[in-house]
């Protein structure tokens, strides 16, 4: 039976050759951690962990507890906005907004959301609370004023990512993949997965990263991941190296972080593997113990 390694931050070095990556397992979470985001300045880490109704936020220079600031039901998205003065906990009910560093209460929905990505002034919000149907609905966070930016009644979405240019939603489900044209509301693509390939989101240099799935003799699962073109879909790399993985797409997201210098993070049954998102070389690694399972990261590129 395997652990479930509660609490993982990977500090990426500018260059990783002149500083080895640091792995550092604080405690403070009693269950499985599924969200972590670090604040712009990287002073201050958010921490969601499965049993609790709210998130955590540590110092992440003494690794002190600062405060445990609870809402009224299990956060599905955590984001902080760009200028580090606002703070968004999502859930399935409702949506909050917070000041930070004061946790004043600035405002609050009426309904929920499935995940949530900032940008600009803008929080963009999944909703999809049925089998079939979703919504992709947009708030200024400077009014708060909101409203529909797309809505498919027939459809599923899993997951949605903002582009670096801030022009396009990507939207994912196990099945479809779709690009939001922001400005106008509109699908601009849409493809159907290939079997055992799940697709998570834009990547910095604006490409779409995702896995393709295969499943070894023993029944384990292990991924190939790959990149997709950001405005085709059109797979155009395939990485030289293999991970495990899991076939939820909120997981994979949790698993796939980005820092500095095209480097990114990629977490599995044992091993945390660095690699150049832009090239999909493998440029280092790091083993845990063969009873863990890494299922959250955060990373800090500064």
């Amino acid at each position: 039976m395997k652990y479930i390694q509660l609490f993982i931050l990977l500090f990426f070095a500018v260059n990783l050759n002149a500083q080895t990556p640091e792995l550092i397992v604080p405690a403070g979470h009693g269950d499985q951690v599924y969200l972590t985001k670090f604040s712009a300045d990287g002073k201050y880490l958010f921490s969601v962990g499965t049993g609790s109704k709210g998130i955590k936020i540590w110092d992440t220079k003494s690794g002190r507890l600062l405060k445990n600031l609870v809402v009224d039901n299990f956060p599905t998205a955590m984001q902080l906005t760009g200028d580090g003065k606002v703070l968004v906990i999502a859930t399935k009910k409702e949506v909050y907004f917070y000041a930070f560093p004061s946790f004043k209460l600035l405002h609050k929905t009426e309904h929920g959301a499935q995940d949530a990505i900032a940008g600009g002034n803008n929080l963009y919000l999944l909703n999809s609370e049925n089998i079939n149907g979703f919504k992709v609905t947009v708030i200024d966070i400077a009014t708060f004023r909101e409203k529909i930016l797309y809505d498919d009644v027939n459809g599923n979405a899993e997951i949605i990512s903002l582009s670096p240019n801030e022009e396009a939603l990507f939207i994912a489900s196990g099945f479809t993949s779709r690009i939001l044209n922001v400005a106008t509301g509109t699908i601009a693509l849409s493809k159907t997965q290939e079997p055992g390939e799940m697709v998570i989101g834009y990547t910095p240099a604006g490409n779409i990263f995702g896995f393709n799935f295969s499943v070894k003799k023993k029944g384990d699962m292990v991924s190939v991941p790959e990149l997709s073109d950001g405005s085709t879909l059109a797979n155009i790399l395939n990485f030289n190296f293999k991970v495990p993985g899991s076939a939820r797409l909120q997981s994979l997201k949790n698993q796939v972080v980005y820092g500095g210098n095209n480097q990114m993070c990629l977490s599995g049954d044992g091993v945390i593997v660095i690699a150049d998102y832009t090239t999909g070389k493998k440029k280092g690694e790091i083993k845990i113990s063969s009873d863990e399972y890494i299922i959250c990261m955060a990373a800090n590129g500064n």
